[in-house]
């Protein structure tokens, strides 16, 4: 497809540990077939990213 982007963009509402790795294994996927990545994290999505709620096991 001529012009086409070739780049992947996520929108990630949900922050439980589920959704947050399937996102994690799109990303490393398209980056591994040499696409660009766009993750956007709205509300609970971004909660799970911050450095005080991991659990560290």
């Amino acid at each position: 497809m001529e012009g086409a982007d070739d780049t992947l963009s996520l929108v990630m509402f949900s922050g439980t540990d589920d959704k947050l790795t399937v996102a994690a294994v799109l990303a490393v996927g398209a980056a591994a077939m040499g696409r660009a990545v766009n993750v956007f994290l709205q509300y609970w999505a971004l909660d799970g990213f911050r450095a005080d709620r991991k659990a560290v096991r």
